[in-house]
């Protein structure tokens, strides 16, 4: 499929790949945000061996298998038995002393859930092979908030890359490229609901009216996208302590710090702004901006917290006084 937008993303990590010399790159993003496809693209472009490894939730040992037949098929090269992933990555970086190679552990957060210590195994493994490895490292994370590829901060990976890429959703002008036989007005329709996630504008279907791909991707029964919203709040609210009170009290008209404290009952003003601030993050809420002009007596409307199957997000405006 034709590579759409992300140029600038594209250019920088094509740089570091070509790096002759050892580099770290960390891309994440939201799920279906493109981190696997850009990375594939500018393998792709480069030319140069690459072991592509995509991380399930497995048992080390078969971390460690998979990761063996990887590199055999990706370099042509013999590979020994390795106990566990620490010693095969250790392997992997002594390759790289004599051979040019990128190796790219995908989806990265299933490794180190999978792994005890992944984090300070890969953090070690970079800093002893940095002066004589060869390779190009990329790690790709799935998170939900583009702050916070690595909960916890003081993780040996943390803000150590060379080069981090946080993928958001592309911009109205990009998501068009994705559907270059509609009028300008049917593209903003397009992206209205659908937004600028690459996962669902590659289900948009050229010879389908606007109306007939949103009802078929959806609001028909049994429809592609019908759950993404709730799935997508699952996620992205997991482990977030009173999130569904806080979109609650948005979603019924809260539009002031006070009012939100007081309708969500969330326990304090510290744990509302935190909850806050990472909806925002997420692109789930964004403060409320307030046109003041006094001779017009505009005063704020009511927030509302606008659903659509495919995208969520808190929309604030100023309205005139009935």
């Amino acid at each position: 499929m034709k590579f759409i937008g992300r140029k600038q993303e594209f250019k920088d990590l094509s740089a570091e790949i070509s790096a002759p010399r050892f580099r770290s790159v960390l891309i994440y993003g939201r799920r279906g945000i493109g981190k696997t496809w850009l990375a594939r693209k500018a393998l792709s472009d480069a030319g140069i061996p690459a072991v592509f490894y995509v991380c399930r939730p497995l048992a080390e040992e078969s971390i460690a298998a998979d990761l063996g037949k990887a590199v055999s098929e990706a370099l042509s090269l013999p590979v020994p038995e390795c106990r566990n992933a620490g010693e095969f990555l250790d392997h992997i970086f002594r390759l790289s002393e004599e051979h040019r190679m990128v190796l790219v552990l995908d989806e990265y957060q299933c490794l180190r859930e999978s792994v005890r210590g992944m984090d300070s195994i890969l953090g070690s493994l970079a800093g002893r092979y940095r002066d004589t490895s060869r390779m190009t490292l990329i790690l790709t994370v799935s998170c939900n908030d583009v702050m916070e590829p690595f909960p916890e901060n003081d993780s040996p990976l943390f803000g150590q890359s060379d080069l981090t890429v946080a993928l958001k959703p592309m911009d109205c002008s990009d998501s068009a490229g994705f559907c270059p036989g509609y009028s300008a007005e049917d593209r903003r329709r397009i992206f209205s609901v659908f937004g600028g996630v690459p996962k669902y504008l590659r289900l948009i279907d050229g010879s389908r009216s606007v109306r007939e791909n949103i009802i078929g991707l959806v609001a028909s029964d049994g429809a592609r996208l019908g759950d993404e919203v709730q799935a997508c709040l699952r996620s992205g609210i997991k482990g977030m302590v009173n999130a569904n009170e806080v979109l609650m009290a948005l979603s019924r008209g809260c539009t002031r710090f006070s009012d939100i404290l007081r309708m969500s009952h969330v326990s304090s003003g510290p744990a509302l702004a935190d909850v806050l601030n990472r909806l925002m993050r997420m692109g789930w809420w964004r403060k409320p901006s307030w046109k003041i002009v006094r001779a017009a007596g505009e005063r704020p409307a009511i927030a509302s917290l606008t659903v659509s199957r495919c995208s969520i997000t808190a929309i604030f405006s100023a309205a005139p006084q009935n």
